[in-house]
């Protein structure tokens, strides 16, 4: 089942898509044929387990800046594939951010109550 377009999504975005889907391609002179995998440029080859977050999400950023500005073009992702790569990484972040922020609290606390 296919939901109709948001009216509300962003024009700047929806010019990027294609009729009838296919790939994204940016319209810029001098800029390298080849559409790159998200995925597969940021693990060059390797598990997902031997790439680091940071290398993940300072790649994914190199990438996704790259493309927007017209610089890159970038096959068309699909979710689980491609973004999983990122947002797993983002989820440990916060998730080791959220630790550190605890024990500070923590600490804190411990400090007042001494």
């Amino acid at each position: 089942m296919t939901s109709a377009p948001d009216p509300n999504f962003s024009s700047e975005f929806s010019s990027l898509s294609r009729p009838g889907g296919g790939r994204l391609k940016a319209q810029t002179e001098g800029m390298d044929d080849q559409e790159l995998n998200f995925a597969r440029t940021i693990l060059q080859g390797r598990a997902v387990s031997a790439v680091g977050d940071d290398e993940v999400l300072r790649e994914a950023e190199r990438l996704l800046t790259g493309w927007q500005a017209g610089q890159l073009r970038m096959e068309r992702p699909k979710l689980y594939d491609h973004y999983a790569l990122v947002f797993s990484a983002l989820l440990r972040k916060v998730a080791a951010l959220e630790a550190r922020l605890d024990a500070l609290e923590q600490a804190r606390a411990d400090g007042e109550t001494k």
